[in-house]
């Protein structure tokens, strides 16, 4: 009877051990299943690189044979670009010329826009640029009507948005002794709808080509004087500074992403001064010093 209980624990033990071993080895082919499919698709990746690495290379062959003769053909055509924007000197006898005298000469149009003029004063068209573009007097008050609808448009949102705020802290440290702020939110989807109106009416009464010469001007224009329109947040307000005779003189104050923490501008009455100070003084509710004769 105790041999057949060993006998039977033997058996028992093999068995246990044979089931092992079976597992080990399923486990074992398995994982080297497992690795070979992992070999054959790195060696896939690698291939795949390898062509990769040899196209980008042709390529950049390709590129390095070309680009001298790009440089070139640039150059060249930079050069007859150049040549081409040279004016050619206007003929006296049909083209005017500038005659000993005279007030004025011809102008080709493609090259208005390097005039120096003023485009615009008190939100108007001036007299240079009307003459400059041969505006008839019908046409000068169609342009001077859809300009002053634009900044209608302009002051009509700044009255609904801004918001009377404290002065910041950047105007108030030093030299000013009080003041005014509003902050008006960005205005940048208005803005292009206004422009767009404005380039409208203008091609409409100027037709094609002048249309598009002053619709440049005057962008130009609001960009630099009216920080274009508006588009981004800022905050505006008018500083007051006291003068030693006991006065105090008025400075428009502004603070945004283009003039910083604050740029500041001193009103002197009588003078000509950035056509904003009108504006804003108007829409604040300050009123400016008049001009003492």
């Amino acid at each position: 009877m105790k041999k057949l209980l060993i006998v039977g624990t033997i058996v028992c033990i093999a068995l246990l051990v044979v089931n092992m071993q079976h597992r080990r080895r399923v486990l074992i082919e398995k994982q080297n299943t497992q690795l070979a499919s992992m070999a054959a698709t790195l060696k896939r990746r690698s291939e795949e690189n390898a062509r990769r690495q040899a196209a980008a290379e042709a390529r950049l062959h390709s590129l390095e044979t070309e680009l001298p003769i790009q440089e070139t053909s640039q150059t060249e055509a930079s050069r007859n670009e150049i040549e081409r924007a040279v004016p050619i000197p206007p003929d006296p006898l049909h083209q005017g010329g500038w005659p000993k005298g005279a007030d004025y000469f011809y102008l080709p149009k493609a090259f208005l826009q390097q005039a120096s003029f003023q485009v615009m004063n008190e939100q108007r068209l001036t007299e240079e640029t009307a003459k400059l573009y041969n505006l008839s007097e019908t046409e000068r008050i169609e342009v001077d009507r859809a300009i002053g609808d634009l900044f209608a448009q302009l002051r009509g949102a700044e009255s609904e948005r801004m918001e009377l705020v404290d002065l910041p802290d950047e105007w108030c440290h030093g030299q000013f002794a009080s003041g005014i702020a509003y902050h008006i939110p960005a205005f940048s989807d208005d803005v292009v709808a206004w422009r767009w109106e404005l380039q409208q009416r203008l091609e409409a009464t100027l037709g094609g080509e002048r249309s598009s010469l002053l619709g440049q001007e005057i962008d130009g224009y609001l960009r630099d004087e009216w920080n274009d329109l508006g588009e981004g947040e800022r905050t505006i307000g008018f500083v007051w500074h006291p003068e030693a005779n006991g006065s105090q003189s008025i400075w428009y104050a502004i603070k945004d992403q283009r003039h910083g923490a604050g740029t500041f501008r001193r009103y002197l009455p009588g003078f000509d001064t950035d056509s904003s100070f009108a504006h804003y003084a108007e829409l604040f509710g300050v009123g400016l010093p008049k001009p003492q004769f």
